[in-house]
């Protein structure tokens, strides 16, 4: 069965849209499951791809674009998910 949960980012900003996403990849990845992170161009596939190697001074999240010829577990790409990028959709 599909679940589906929705996230609400503070209006403040205390919590950015890059850190929120780098802490569910990590969550999810380290749990087992494949992620992809569905962006809207190319743009803010680069951006992610950066925030996600620094999102956290301490850590980044393994990660590759959805163009790149090896897949980690968690993906980013604005076109459709590759087939293997089936469980976790951010």
């Amino acid at each position: 069965m599909t679940k589906v949960d929705f996230y609400v980012l503070p209006e403040d900003g205390s919590l950015s849209m890059e850190v929120a996403i780098g802490r569910l990849s990590e969550k999810a990845s380290a749990r087992g499951h494949r992620v992809f992170i569905q962006t809207k161009d190319e743009s803010e596939t680069r951006r992610l791809d950066e925030a996600l190697w620094s999102f956290r001074p301490s850590s980044f999240v393994p990660h590759s674009l959805a163009t790149d010829a090896t897949l980690e577990r968690v993906v980013i790409g604005h076109e459709d998910p590759p087939m293997e990028c089936n469980d976790v959709l951010i």
